[in-house]
């Protein structure tokens, strides 16, 4: 049966039909009319199973013989139940997707087909999809099978626990791939350094520094990183299963997507993306993919030891260190502590993760004159969006106004445009940008065919007669 459900999952042809990713028909036939099947017995290490096909039949012959033996592993009731929630974790808020409803049509055959391919250490990851995204940047995503994606969430709700903890014990100075954390967080935390810094907006000497890596998803080393995983999981991880978690956690990084994917969308994308942006151009025992959950925890776990260093820098010199993913910054009470953060910033980066930081994205400037960060601008007694931010915002309200010009609304693309508008919205209601947000809304007279805008709660609406209706 984990034959059968890995071809019907993965399987693709290897003669001229491989690129149209059809099933390995003949495989499968073997898979489900082989009159015999092996696994070997929990209890004897020389005996095995054999289970006849044709009949129905099961015996316990010897297993040195010319037919072949399948691993088993026995789960307890625990581990049973680490799967099913690993299982619930990966389907929130995904049950409507493709991938999702499909692998729940087979969950109860294969979950523990997969938990036993685990614990046995014969799980291998199996074919990702790849396609490109252009906004706010062009950036290659890997989407896992979603098979795969149960894999990562075991290891993370066993896992990220223990990497809380270590954020914690270093004073919370990374804000994502975090509960209760994000870029809002950030924000706020480097406001508040700004402010300590300056002695309460009171001094003019305060500075601040905002960098940024060189590719980082991309140049992530990941010998480093194991090094790393497997000295924290041996002292942190103190179940029984430590083995397992250990040895999966290592398949699990050391696998490349990019060698066994199915490119989706505008392919030609692929060739815009410069060679340190993209996976396909990475050299081995480099980089990790966007857009699994593995890859940023781990990675945020990985920074964490510069981290370290960067803070005990800074609380030298009464300074302040906050980081987002690769964007970090630095708030000093001179301009040459600034300078001085980021040569040591670019040296133990380069020597202990082996990774770069750019050269021509370095902003140190006086905090009066704010900072750019996470998609806002910062001073120090207000908050506003970035301008590409304000750009994408103007255009989503253009697009709008030219589908309520339209002689036949599409009232599904209303619900579509709605909740960009408030995502935006949603956006500007934490800043002082209360004034521009309102500018950008009525800009467009065209909006109010079919929205209005509710100023005090902030929020845009779909007009009545343009809501979908509910079947009765």
């Amino acid at each position: 049966m984990r034959d059968v459900s890995f071809f019907e999952l993965n399987g693709r042809m290897t003669n001229e039909a491989f690129e149209k990713g059809r099933l390995v028909k003949n495989k499968v036939q073997y898979a489900y009319t082989s009159s015999n099947y092996w696994t070997s017995t929990e209890y004897n290490t020389n005996n095995a199973w054999n289970v006849n096909f044709t009949n129905g039949n099961v015996n316990n012959n010897n297993k040195y013989n010319s037919l072949t033996v399948r691993a088993c592993a026995a789960l307890d009731e625990k581990r049973k139940e680490a799967w099913i929630v690993a299982f619930d974790d990966c389907c929130r808020h995904k049950k409507s997707s493709d991938n999702c409803i499909r692998y729940r049509v087979i969950y109860e055959e294969d979950l523990f087909i997969l938990a036993a391919e685990v614990e046995t250490g014969i799980y291998q990851p199996s074919i990702s999809v790849c396609f490109c995204v252009t906004r706010p940047k062009l950036r290659e995503v890997f989407a896992a099978n979603f098979r795969d994606r149960i894999v990562h969430h075991w290891l993370m709700l066993k896992l990220n626990p223990l990497f809380e903890q270590r954020f914690e014990e270093q004073g919370n100075v990374s804000f994502n791939c975090r509960k209760g954390y994000g870029t809002l967080r950030a924000v706020w935390a480097l406001r508040e350094d700004m402010r300590i810094v300056s002695e309460n907006y009171t001094s003019d000497d305060c500075y601040v520094g905002s960098f940024d890596f060189i590719g980082f998803f991309m140049s992530a080393d990941k010998e480093i990183l194991l090094a790393q995983l497997k000295w924290f999981v041996y002292e942190k991880y103190k179940e029984p299963d430590v083995d397992i978690v250990w040895r999966t956690l290592e398949v699990v990084v050391r696998h490349n997507p990019a060698k066994n994917c199915v490119k989706h969308g505008n392919i030609h994308l692929f060739d815009e993306l410069p060679p340190h942006k993209t996976l396909f151009k990475t050299p081995d025992g480099k980089g990790m993919p966007i857009g699994n959950l593995t890859s940023q925890i781990l990675l945020n776990f990985y920074l964490s030891f510069f981290d370290e260093k960067m803070i005990a820098f800074c609380k030298k010199r009464g300074g302040r260190y906050e980081r987002f993913v690769d964007d970090f910054t630095v708030v000093m009470k001179r301009v040459e502590d600034v300078v001085a953060a980021f040569r040591y910033a670019d040296e133990i980066a380069t020597s202990m993760l082996k990774i770069n930081l750019h050269k021509d994205k370095v902003y140190i400037q006086h905090y009066s004159k704010g900072v750019k960060f996470v998609g806002y601008v910062i001073k120090f007694n207000r908050v506003y969006l970035s301008n590409r931010t304000y750009g994408g915002f103007q255009n989503c309200v253009v697009h709008a106004a030219r589908v309520c010009q339209s002689e036949k609304i599409d009232i599904a693309e209303l619900a579509h445009i709605a909740s960009s508008l408030n995502s935006y919205v949603g956006f500007t209601c934490h800043t002082n940008g209360y004034a521009m947000t309102t500018k950008i809304l009525y800009s467009e007279s065209a909006l109010g065919r079919c929205f209005y805008f509710k100023t005090k709660r902030q929020v845009v609406k779909i007009k009545k007669e343009y809501k979908i209706q509910p079947v009765i």
